[in-house]
């Protein structure tokens, strides 16, 4: 696990979400899905690792559900961000908070349980992000074939999260994977 960061809050470094949204001139078709989105915070009780290369401001799963709701989308997926690591907390807790039905996409090591694999799909996880991009980075593509083939049997998918530029071998690393 990397370092979690202690203390006080560290300051905003990127802007937030709008606070008030508003719905689209042309409606949403029926069952759509908002497919990769980040909740964060409280950071007091969600901090975040030592070494993110950003600090969102507080985005809570209510806030989120409620623009969700108003722009007329009626599913979503959350999607683990660098920022927490493999502490996948926030997102289960959005996830398990019943204000909205949320899937999620989680960020693991590639020595995790069954049994704990078995928890995310209980809460509605349905993935595993691989994010070779970040300095946070916790797998790399060479795991990529073991894991596949744990999550095979859960249904679950991979996410990759590259840098085409500095992959490029990349098309060919994941046409044999089994998800």
């Amino acid at each position: 696990m990397t370092d979690i960061a202690s203390g006080p809050p560290r300051p905003v470094t990127i802007p937030g979400p709008d606070p008030n949204p508003h719905r689209p001139r042309v409606e949403f078709p029926v069952g759509s899905c908002d497919c990769h989105a980040h909740v964060f915070g409280p950071q007091g009780r969600f901090p975040y690792l030592a070494q993110a290369s950003y600090m969102p401001q507080d985005a809570l799963p209510e806030e989120y559900a409620r623009m969700l709701r108003t722009i007329g989308c009626q599913r979503a997926v959350l999607v683990q961000p660098s920022i927490y690591g493999t502490d996948n907390r926030c997102m289960l807790a959005a996830m398990t908070s019943e204000v909205f039905n949320f899937r999620g996409v989680a960020v693991v090591e590639e020595t995790i349980s069954d049994s704990e694999l078995e928890a995310l799909h209980r809460a509605g996880v349905r993935g595993v992000r691989i994010n070779v991009a970040s300095k946070t980075a916790v797998l790399t593509m060479e795991q990529a074939p073991r894991l596949a083939a744990r999550i095979k049997p859960l249904g679950w998918h991979l996410q990759f999260f590259v840098r085409i530029g500095q992959s490029p071998t990349f098309e060919r690393d994941i046409a044999g994977l089994p998800v």
